[in-house]
């Protein structure tokens, strides 16, 4: 695929998954073995599954759930993507009854592509130790 195919490829997924909630995407753009080294939530199940699963919790957790993808740089077969995503905590997340705030979290992901279906490994990167604290301290309901 050509660089500015991996972009539409991510850029489908954001749209499709977390703006349309439509998780018949996952299916279509992971590899069902993928391996994920920083998972969506703690204890998330391994390979496509576990992932579908871990989307569906914070959908659910945060049903008007939008992600606006603020970078998208692609080389080769490679893209990285710089995200914003907002909602409103509407129901139990990790242990957190529902606040109804709005709440905003940022994250970067480095894909090796095409898609997910070239069975490699998902990789977010950013800053040290950021994904680790946000499940220890999870931002759940805090305001913009």
């Amino acid at each position: 695929m050509s660089t500015e195919e991996n972009k539409a490829s991510e850029r489908r997924f954001h749209e499709e998954v977390w703006n349309k909630h439509n998780l018949g995407t996952v299916d279509e753009l992971v590899a069902p073995d993928v391996v994920e080294h920083n998972p969506l939530l703690p204890g998330q199940g391994p390979i496509r599954e576990g992932f579908k699963q871990s989307v569906e919790t914070a959908l659910s957790a945060f049903p008007d759930a939008q992600v606006t993808l603020d970078d998208l740089i692609a080389e080769g077969d490679k893209v990285v993507a710089r995200w914003t995503a907002h909602g409103t905590h509407r129901g139990d997340f990790m242990g957190v009854p529902a606040t109804n705030k709005q709440g905003h979290r940022r994250g970067d992901r480095y894909l090796p592509l095409p898609g997910w279906q070239a069975n490699r490994d998902l990789a977010s990167v950013g800053h040290p130790g950021r994904h680790a604290a946000a499940r220890r301290h999870p931002r759940v309901g805090a305001g913009r």
